[in-house]
């Protein structure tokens, strides 16, 4: 699989929150983000950025086959969109 071309558009992935948790040891932090990538919502793009508006657009090169009988296919993936949520901690460490 060979990734041919990437390209996520005008508009970024977004942080829609983020959440710590304040009832933790005084050396550790724990978050919890929400993250969103919805390339297709036209709210909060000026007309301007409207008009040049990009789609994003993922092409993949699926290889079938060796040597000479072998050949590629493109799968393309077009209007992309996720939500998702990340967790994690940091502790801090003392390093004698």
């Amino acid at each position: 699989m060979k990734l041919t071309t990437f390209t996520l558009g005008n508009k970024s992935p977004r942080i829609d929150s983020i959440r710590t948790y304040p009832m933790t040891p005084d050396d550790e932090v724990i978050m919890e983000w929400s993250l969103s990538f919805t390339p297709n919502d036209l709210e909060d793009l000026t007309p301007r950025q409207a008009r040049g508006k990009v789609n994003p657009k993922v092409v993949l090169s699926i290889k079938l086959g060796k040597g000479i009988v072998g050949g590629s296919i493109p799968v393309l993936l077009e209007d992309i969109k996720w939500v998702g949520h990340a967790g994690g901690g940091m502790k801090e460490v003392d390093w004698y």
